[in-house]
């Protein structure tokens, strides 16, 4: 097992929280995910139990990707971002496209949350890479 920056995990888990907060906010793509999926933003009590959930769904990635880095031998942004490419195709698209197409639901809504985790997983393999 390779050793693993807590600190760099924590940071990368608050920043995924905040390129979410940001990429699912009402100037980027809310009103669009809201129209397309059908739902609405939690808000209350729900909203601050799916923010926890999120929080540590966060922790979690941050920490498989820090593993997959530190086992990788992943050096440099170039190979961090190829790597993040490389696990967005393989496991964050298929299951959201297969959701899609079972769903019934929109390609732009695959591409919305399909993009948050690209753009997502990149940021925080250029920082775990970085910062190990």
């Amino acid at each position: 097992m390779p050793s693993i920056n807590i600190v760099a995990v924590i940071v990368v888990a608050v920043i995924s929280m905040v390129t979410g907060s940001l990429w699912y906010s009402p100037m980027m793509f809310q009103k669009m995910w809201v129209k397309l999926s059908g739902r609405e933003m939690p808000s209350g009590s729900s909203a601050n139990m799916a923010y926890a959930l999120s929080a540590l769904t966060a922790i979690i990635r941050a920490l498989v990707l820090a593993i997959v880095i530190g086992l990788m031998g992943t050096t440099g942004v170039v190979n961090a971002v190829g790597l993040t490419f490389i696990l967005w195709l393989g496991f964050v698209l298929p299951p959201l496209w297969s959701k899609i197409l079972y769903g019934q639901q929109s390609y732009m809504l695959l591409a919305i949350d399909a993009g948050y985790y690209l753009i997502d997983g990149a940021i925080g393999a250029i920082i775990l890479t970085m910062w190990r």
